[in-house]
């Protein structure tokens, strides 16, 4: 066997990371479930207010400009990798449309369900330090930011920038 693949299986014995990576895809799991149902009642239109305007600016070929309106006023409003990331979303996705708003919602799930894992072994180790913690700590804190009304409503509404900040 290479290294690589003794790393690899090395990485997986590890209680701690398989878990970790157990939580991010239950996680993920049930944000999509949650997704395919919200946007099956809800479905998706183009939005993002002054990050959606950025975006439509760099995907018509404006550049990184005009966060209230269509122009090619330079900005620097936001940062450039989220808008970034959306104008290469809306190139692969046909537009500013309810289909490009509904795949940068589910590429969203991905950062979300990272956060629920982190949090997890956040509250891991801090359980760890304190004595009298109980043993499931941690498993709460990371159910609670899984089925968080703020997290998944954001997540949900298209909090565009909210979501990779969490």
């Amino acid at each position: 066997r290479s290294n690589a693949t003794e790393n690899e299986l090395m990485l997986l014995r590890d209680p701690t990371q398989r878990r970790f990576l157990q939580i991010f895809v239950a996680a993920l799991l049930f944000r999509l479930l949650f997704l395919v149902a919200w946007t099956y009642r809800f479905p998706m239109e183009w939005g993002g207010a002054e990050l959606g305007m950025v975006v439509v600016n760099l995907y018509e070929g404006r550049g990184f400009s005009s966060p209230l309106s269509r122009g090619d006023e330079p900005t620097a409003f936001f940062c450039p990798l989220i808008p970034g990331l959306w104008s290469v979303l809306l190139h692969l996705t046909g537009g500013p449309t309810g289909r490009g708003a509904e795949a940068m919602v589910f590429l969203q799930s991905v950062p979300s369900a990272l956060a629920v894992a982190i949090y997890w072994l956040i509250a891991k180790r801090v359980a760890s330090r304190w004595a009298g913690t109980a043993p499931y700590f941690a498993y709460i804190v990371s159910v609670l930011t899984l089925v968080s009304p703020e997290s998944l409503l954001r997540l949900a509404a298209g909090g565009w920038y909210y979501v990779w900040q969490e």
